[in-house]
């Protein structure tokens, strides 16, 4: 989720993203996001958890 979040928020590109997390490829920043998009279709409780994160991190 985090990864999904900075994406939103910031103007991080997917290889300052796969920077920070120490990740060899942007690649697989994309992969994960895209699999947490999947995951959050499905599931009420993935939606729910990100939309609340989101929320806060909006009210700071």
């Amino acid at each position: 989720m985090a990864m999904k979040l900075i994406r939103e928020k910031t103007e991080m590109t997917l290889l300052d993203l796969a920077e920070g997390f120490q990740v060899r490829s942007y690649s697989a920043i994309s992969t994960t996001v895209g699999k947490l998009n999947k995951l959050m279709g499905s599931d009420g409780k993935i939606l729910a958890d990100y939309e609340l994160l989101r929320i806060e991190i909006d009210e700071k």
